[in-house]
């Protein structure tokens, strides 16, 4: 409950500064909140996120541990042989691999975001299939490496030299080779220069959700057989204990509806040009990849690095004026997001990815 009662907190002081603009106090307020934030998923026991109880079985018996894997990346492989020269303790285990994925999220908000706090909200509060938040809880690789790709998309668009740009474009894809897809689709839009229309985007986001609607089972089917060709274990899983529907129809269509309303909202609220820009065009890219790649187990995994980039465009947009328009979407989120929590409390349910989150506990007492 505290992760819950934490996450409106910051919810709340984000409404706040929208209505009581000031940049100084803000900023401090989010760095006390941001901190608590960060802070948390690094004190958890090993009983908050199936994932995390794995990644410690791999830490202390790197090889037989986590079923004696051997498709472990590389870069999380010489992490953990790095942490584990250090110290031995499985709490520092957790309490650094936190603190290094958490606190780089924490500074790229703080960053690139115009209203740190919202953003912050925003990504803890978004759910599609599993909320964005429980990354940091259970999916130590993935959150580790997604905080690369964070920092690879602001090298990206800082103009670093390129050598900053490759570094950790290659730290997060091996940490975690699920940001390929992100990487590759940052990069493509990146060199795009071409000015893409309101009603283009509008077009796009609206195909890919009624593709997505009327053509989930077949999607299903295609990614399936995919997953075949190309070698992904985690698909043949899925069928072989015989869940031949992997998603149903009004489960997609209540996931990914408030992402769709969310690019809609973004598409109204700003002119052409500023929708060109590259987090604008990272943000509603994503939506529209989204709608389709959803529908796969392995799908939201791949898209979820472009979480923390919308949520950015999507504060932008959001004003003391607007705001009334995408509550209702918000207020929904952040429900659903109660609701799975309070779900989860049971230890009975299990996402598709393992990541199960249990009642909050932490090792300080």
């Amino acid at each position: 409950m505290i992760i819950i009662l934490l996450i409106a907190i910051i919810g709340f002081m984000g409404i706040y500064y929208l209505k009581n603009p000031n940049r100084i106090k803000e900023k401090r307020t989010y760095l006390l909140l941001g901190l608590l934030w960060c802070i948390l998923p690094a004190i958890r026991t090993e009983n908050v996120g199936t994932d995390t109880y794995n990644y410690i079985d791999f830490f202390l018996h790197p090889v037989s541990g986590y079923n004696g894997r051997d498709n472990v990346e590389i870069a999380f492989e010489y992490w953990n042989i790095l942490v584990r020269w250090i110290s031995l303790n499985k709490y520092w285990y957790i309490f650094v691999s936190a603190i290094l994925a958490t606190s780089i999220k924490f500074w790229f908000i703080q960053k690139i975001s115009l209203k740190p706090l919202l953003t912050l909200f925003l990504m803890s509060s978004i759910v599609f299939l599993e909320p964005f938040l429980f990354i940091e809880y259970g999916g130590m690789r993935q959150s580790i490496s997604i905080s690369f790709y964070l920092l690879f998309f602001y090298a990206l668009i800082s103009q670093y030299k390129w050598y900053y740009i490759f570094l950790w474009g290659f730290l997060s894809f091996n940490f975690h080779n699920s940001s390929l897809f992100p990487i590759l689709v940052t990069i493509l839009l990146y060199l795009i220069k071409h000015q893409f229309s309101k009603n283009t985007y509008f077009l796009l986001i609206i195909i890919s959700f009624a593709i997505g609607n009327i053509a989930v089972a077949y999607l299903q089917n295609f990614f399936l057989y995919l997953s075949y060709f190309i070698g992904i274990g985690q698909m043949v899983y899925f069928e072989n204990i015989g869940q031949t529907e992997l998603i149903t129809g009004y489960e997609y269509f209540r996931n990914v509806l408030p992402l769709s309303l969310y690019g809609i909202f973004i598409i109204n609220t700003n002119r052409n040009e500023e929708l060109n820009k590259i987090i604008n065009k990272i943000a509603l890219f994503s939506i529209v990849v989204t709608n389709i790649l959803i529908t796969i187990p392995i799908g939201q995994r791949i898209t979820f690095a472009f979480i923390p980039i919308l949520c950015v465009a999507l504060s932008h947009c959001i004003n003391k004026k607007n705001f009334i328009y995408i509550l209702p979407v918000i207020l929904f989120e952040f429900y659903r997001l109660y609701s799975f929590y309070e779900i989860q409390k049971s230890g009975m349910q299990k996402l598709g990815n393992g990541n199960v989150i249990f009642p909050y506990e932490t090792f300080l007492w």
